[in-house]
């Protein structure tokens, strides 16, 4: 009796458990999570029937204020993943992604969905007809101002019954509509995908035929985590092109690579598989307007202080050819212009050369070189012993006639001095070169010969106009002796230029070298002076090879209390702590930097504000080579100095200040950035 009594209670035990180990049969698991963020698995049909596929979905939920992300969050976040190893009749279970919504942060680009999303699932069984068990983890990362990851195995069982919709059908059936389909499900089609560099900023272009789309949205996906900006919409004739620039990477990582692109734009969502290829992007340029800029812009540069100290000379040539004909005067001032002219194709053709052979390219960076530094130290101790009388060479003929003298070719002279002037303009980034010269760094190299000339034509503006007009020449006061005083003062200027080149070869090879540079130009001077014209040129020679004989040394950078040193690194951390940061991209020989830092940052309001703390100083020292400071010029479209730009919550991207600062124009861009967005 007692033995059959435990075999009945034993069945019954089994039967229990075994009704406890079976499925419970539903639409929709439980939620799992908090009331923060939580998630659950859901099923458009109720049983599985004979199907040998299910659609599922992951239905998430968000508290207000906090988010979830797409399958490429941006650059913050983390894509949620979906383990289904656990389930029972299963083989596959493929995961889609409704379109996001693109969020902006401190410059920093996301791909999220906020309040709730269902995540489409098609999954495929191992053996149609026979009930199901899905089984899933879910981790996915939930944020607000913080960012909290989640983890929640979800089960869900389907039985083998009759097929029918669920009630939770609709609601996937929602958001299945928001994957993103063919382009061609919307009349659209794929005409190109193109990569490549516009204003010194690489870019991506898509043309798209057919529809009009209104406000688009496209976001990039790419290897190496290379992402896209808001894009820029233009019409060309029927097709729409969207360009976007690029970040974390360059066109040429991209050609070639397989990329997708999502576009999103109201109810047309669609996603497109490509291979770019290079080629020209961004829209055509204005070369009416890119043109008179580049005048405008080499117009300006006479007026800059890299320029003044070389144009006494000209000041003199003018003072001396006033008494002579109008041959002359034309003469001379074609010379002059002819001299710029030829200066500035060189330079473009050294601009080609140097993009030719894959390496950086800049306004200026000649003065980072030691043996350039040298050789115009040279060249101007020359103009200043001429100034001071001790040698025929450079000095114009009139004026060598004052003295009892003749020069023996005063057109090269003339010529020799639109050569310098071009050569001094060089590290001044004036107000109009700026944009210029960005485009003719970026551009073609029959776009950089056009920009170049054009720069070349402004700059000779006003010898031009006194070569058409030489009755202007006659507007100055007669020759006399009186030229004999100004000469030896305007000699000094060059002089003071001379000793600035060797101040800026201290702080670019060091101090050796800039000794002995600065000895063998006194020993030159000295030599002229004396007629020594054998031990003026060893002098010379000397004095322009002296860098190449002598290794530069590390110069020791003084501290400075209202600025601290710039990386590349250094300004995103500070705007999202909500500080303000002014940058400020410079050089040693950089005069427009000086008079910009003497007028403006280091005085006033600006340096009050510095002082304080209320605003943070970095500081880009451009004086030697620097592939970083290069690479941030480049990024702005910028091949030249100087170059300011203000950072803040208010303005994560950037906001770029005028290459001629002002008090007022700081302020309100400080202004600008403090606020927040």
């Amino acid at each position: 009796m007692g033995v059959a009594i435990v075999k009945r209670l034993r069945a019954i035990l089994v039967t229990f458990m075994s009704l406890v180990t079976l499925p419970v049969f539903a639409a929709s698991s439980p939620w799992v999570g908090d009331n923060n963020a939580a998630v659950r698995l859901i099923s458009a049909v109720d049983a599985v029937g004979s199907a040998g596929r299910i659609d599922l979905g992951l239905e998430f939920r968000f508290a207000p204020g906090w988010h979830g992300y797409w399958r490429s969050p941006g650059e913050a976040g983390l894509p949620p993943t979906a383990d289904w190893s656990a389930s029972r009749n299963l083989t596959s279970a493929f995961l889609a992604f409704p379109a996001p919504e693109r969020a902006s942060l401190l410059g920093i680009e996301t791909f999220a969905y906020s309040k709730a999303v269902v995540m489409p699932v098609t999954a495929t069984l191992e053996t149609p007809g026979v009930a199901v068990e899905a089984v899933v983890t879910v981790d996915y990362l939930a944020c607000a101002e913080i960012c909290v990851p989640y983890q929640a195995e979800l089960r869900l069982a389907l039985s083998d019954g009759v097929v029918g919709p669920s009630k939770e059908a609709a609601r996937l059936g929602e958001f299945t509509r928001l994957v993103p389909g063919p382009l061609e499900a919307y009349g659209l089609g794929l005409q190109s995908v193109v990569v490549g560099r516009d204003g010194g900023v690489d870019k991506l272009e898509v043309r798209i035929a057919g529809g009009r789309l209104s406000n688009p949205d496209l976001i990039l996906e790419a290897p190496s985590n290379i992402g896209g900006t808001v894009p820029v919409m233009r019409r060309d004739g029927e097709d729409t092109v969207l360009t976007l620039a690029l970040k974390g990477g360059t066109a040429a990582d991209l050609v070639g690579k397989p990329i997708t692109l999502t576009l999103i734009d109201g109810e047309t969502l669609a996603e497109i598989s490509a291979l770019p290829v290079e080629g020209p992007v961004g829209s055509p340029p204005d070369w009416t307007g890119l043109i008179a800029i580049a005048l405008l812009g080499g117009l300006i540069l006479n007026l800059m202080p890299c320029v003044l100290p070389v144009l006494s000379l000209k000041l003199l040539s003018v003072v001396g050819a006033a008494s002579e004909g109008a041959g002359a005067v034309r003469r001379g001032f074609l010379a002059t212009s002819a001299g710029i002219l030829v200066s500035f194709l060189a330079l473009a053709g050294a601009v080609i050369g140097l993009k030719a052979a894959g390496l950086s390219v800049g306004w200026g960076i000649q003065f980072q070189q030691p043996v350039f530094l040298a050789g115009m130290a040279a060249l101007v101790t020359l103009f200043t012993a001429s100034l001071f009388g001790w040698v025929e060479i450079l000095l114009p003929a009139r004026l060598a006639g004052l003295g009892g003298a003749r020069a023996k070719n005063p057109l090269l002279d003339q010529f020799l001095t639109g050569v310098v002037a071009t050569l001094l303009a060089t590290p001044c980034s004036a107000p109009f070169v700026g944009t210029a010269v960005g485009f003719a760094m970026a551009g073609s190299s029959g776009e950089t010969l056009t920009i170049f000339t054009a720069l070349a034509v402004g700059f000779a503006a006003p010898y031009l106009l006194v070569a058409a007009v030489p009755a202007l020449a006659r507007l100055m006061p007669r020759p006399g002796r009186w030229m004999l005083t100004l000469r030896v003062i305007l000699g000094f200027g060059l002089l003071g230029t001379a000793v600035w080149l060797v101040s800026v070869l201290f702080a670019t090879a060091g101090g050796p070298a800039a000794l002995a540079v600065a000895g063998a130009l006194v020993v030159a001077g000295f030599a002229l002076k004396f007629r020594l014209h054998l031990a003026a040129v060893l002098a010379l020679v000397f004095a322009f090879l002296g860098p190449l004989a002598l290794p530069p040394v590390a110069v020791t950078t003084r501290p400075d209390a209202l600025w601290q040193p710039w990386s590349a690194a250094a300004v995103a951390p500070l705007v999202a702590e909500g500080r303000v940061v002014l940058v400020d991209v410079t050089a040693d020989w950089c005069l427009t930097c000086k008079v910009n830092k003497a007028a403006v940052l280091d005085r006033g309001a600006v340096a009050a504000k510095l002082a304080s703390g209320e605003i943070l100083g970095l500081k880009a020292d451009w004086t030697r080579p620097d592939p970083a400071i290069s690479a941030f010029l480049a990024q702005h479209g910028r091949y030249g100095i100087p170059f300011n730009i203000v950072y803040g919550p208010g303005a994560p991207g950037g906001i770029t200040l005028p290459e001629l600062l002002t008090e007022g124009a700081v302020i309100d861009a400080l202004s600008r950035a403090a606020a927040p967005r």
